[in-house]
């Protein structure tokens, strides 16, 4: 099963934080480009300029440009030039220009358009020839439908998940990263997530921030690997640090919810704001959450009516309901996380299986589920007038 964007848990979404569960993000990580150089020659009298490329050769020879870019032979002299032995007849010129800056070729003599290699049959060639660069912006476009193999959407998949791999394998840090996604949800490759983890290091122990994030996750969920929150935290935390605002939002997901770790909901505000500050959408719902209930904060509604619809305005519809609740009942009582809440055998509960909500149960279900190996001490459950999902290990009377 796919991570979703965002862990939808539909009783209680309107108390339970919303996570960004960054292995489900449809963004690739950013392309590599090639690298650029500029080599200048004059022969016969006309000044030749060479733009770009990974590879380049220019050399004067018996009154006879040579160029040798990325494995593109290309020729000038007088009245002719030769490009892998297409012959393309010229007049005298002052100044030509073999641009490559991008994956395709343009050659201009005086400002004219005298020969093109598209975009993307360059990129292709390139791919072909094992350029890792050029593997991963290639699958970038498949994945991206900017580009097709022409053999519909599972083959684009495939095609891009093989790029990926065939990059990385070369060492390319975004294209490890890329592959982790792949091989995690299973597009266009058998899913492996194990292996997928294994990718996922490698790129975050490179310094890729998407991958810390998906390693990150990985460990949290003890998906493809054994369960650490505590080393999914470091990893989420370098990732915030360097800016990830996902990472943020789910930093303060766990210490609110002392999923694996000891709670701090004061912590998990700080974490919150600095996403909400990020305009993380989800990170503004629930900083918004904890403002209405005065969790690890002061209570203050007005701010969390204002949180809660920057939240809708930054594309996250779920807080329409959270405002809809607040403007029903504008004072609700306050809830102390400090206190753990007094729990009832006929209280309705919900919890968290492989990110769906499920219920109402009663606290005997609960417990004959745990009983029964079904859910864990680690699972989150929540009830009516709590302000957050809890680790059921943390229930008094499901011990």
């Amino acid at each position: 099963m796919m991570l979703k964007a965002a862990i939808r848990l539909t009783k209680a979404r309107s108390v339970a934080l919303a996570i960004a569960v960054a292995i489900a993000l449809p963004t690739l990580s950013v392309p590599e480009t090639k690298a650029q150089s500029t080599s200048s020659i004059t022969v016969n009298g006309s000044s030749i300029t060479v733009i770009g490329g990974r590879n380049q050769s220019v050399r004067s020879v018996n009154n006879v440009a040579r160029i040798d870019l990325d494995g593109v032979a290309i020729s000038i002299e007088p009245g002719l030039i030769t490009v892998d032995g297409e012959r393309i007849p010229i007049e005298r010129f002052s100044r030509a220009v073999i641009d490559a800056t991008g994956w395709g070729l343009t050659i201009t003599i005086d400002d004219r358009v005298v020969f093109t290699i598209d975009d993307i049959e360059g990129l292709q060639g390139a791919a072909e020839e094992g350029d890792a660069a050029a593997q991963n912006n290639l699958a970038n476009r498949l994945s991206t439908g900017q580009h097709s193999t022409g053999g519909g959407p599972e083959e684009d998949a495939r095609r891009a998940a093989e790029l990926y791999r065939l990059a990385a394998e070369q060492g390319l840090v975004v294209a490890q990263s890329n592959y982790a996604y792949r091989l995690w949800n299973g597009n266009g490759v058998a899913e492996d997530r194990a292996e997928a983890v294994s990718w996922f290091r490698q790129a975050a122990d490179a310094g890729n921030i998407i991958a810390m994030v998906g390693l990150a996750q990985a460990l949290f969920e003890g998906e493809g690997t054994a369960q650490n929150p505590e080393q999914a935290l470091a990893w989420f935390e370098r990732a915030a640090e360097a800016g990830n605002t996902d990472a943020m939002n789910y930093i303060g997901h766990i210490l609110a919810t002392g999923a694996g770790v000891d709670r701090d909901p004061e912590q998990a505000v700080s974490w919150f704001r600095r996403a909400a500050g990020g305009d993380h959408a989800m990170g503004t719902r629930n900083l918004a959450i904890h403002l209405m209930h005065g969790d690890g904060v002061e209570q203050d509604h007005d701010e969390a009516r204002r949180l809660l619809n920057a939240a809708v305005a930054l594309g996250y519809e779920p807080a329409r309901e959270d405002l809809a609740m607040l403007e029903a009942d504008p004072a609700p009582e306050e809830v102390s996380a400090d206190d753990p809440p007094v729990e009832h055998e006929t209280a309705e509960y919900w919890y968290a299986l492989q990110r769906e909500s499920l219920g109402p149960v009663s606290l005997g279900e609960l417990r004959g589920m745990m009983d029964e190996g079904r859910i864990s001490e680690t699972t989150l459950v929540w009830r009516q007038g709590t302000p957050d999902w809890v680790a059921a290990g943390t229930i008094d009377a499901l011990q």
